[in-house]
């Protein structure tokens, strides 16, 4: 599986999973809300922004050099 894909299924996955907790009456205030609306753009910005694709080998720099 590609980064961007996987980065994409793990992003939708916790947003769904918030998504849900959201809906249900577990968070009825205010406070509860902004904790959800945190917990779910903090982790994926954060994700969003570090985690790129692993850095390439010195055989695949090779190989490419010489297409």
């Amino acid at each position: 599986m590609q980064i961007d894909f996987m980065r994409a299924s793990l992003g939708g996955a916790w947003l769904i999973g918030l998504g849900a907790i959201a809906v249900s009456d577990i968070f009825t205030s205010g406070s509860g809300r902004a904790l959800v609306f945190g917990f779910g753009l903090v982790p994926m910005a954060i994700m969003w922004m570090f985690w790129a694709p692993p850095q390439m080998s010195l055989s695949e720099a090779i190989s490419k050099a010489r297409e």
